[in-house]
């Protein structure tokens, strides 16, 4: 009984050592993610400021961004359909007319 009683208690403070252990290595986690945060701010500055730089396409109203991709005034992505949907609307809406004759 005495032997089950000393290892109850070995058993207790050897919990204890390693939940305090895993609460020095939570914090030292948290320290090096904060390091390397303030890294990452040093090197690339804040990234939320970026402005895309868009260059006039040969359609009005669309831009080129940074990678030559077509993009509307909100820096949004357009898909080669959107694209030829804004080049062709005249040619599209001649179509539509000629097949669809208001009265």
């Amino acid at each position: 009984m005495f032997y089950l009683v000393i290892a109850v208690i070995v058993i207790a403070l050897i919990a204890k050592s390693r939940s305090s252990n895993n609460q020095t290595d939570s914090d030292a986690d948290i320290e090096k993610q904060n390091r390397i945060l303030d890294e990452v701010n040093r090197t690339y500055g804040n990234i939320e400021s970026y402005e895309p730089q868009l260059e006039p396409s040969d359609i009005e109203g669309i831009y080129f961004n940074e990678f030559r991709e077509y993009v509307n005034a909100e820096c949004r992505v357009l898909t080669p359909a959107e694209i030829d949907e804004i080049r062709y609307k005249d040619d599209y809406r001649e179509d539509i007319e000629q097949d669809f004759p208001l009265k």
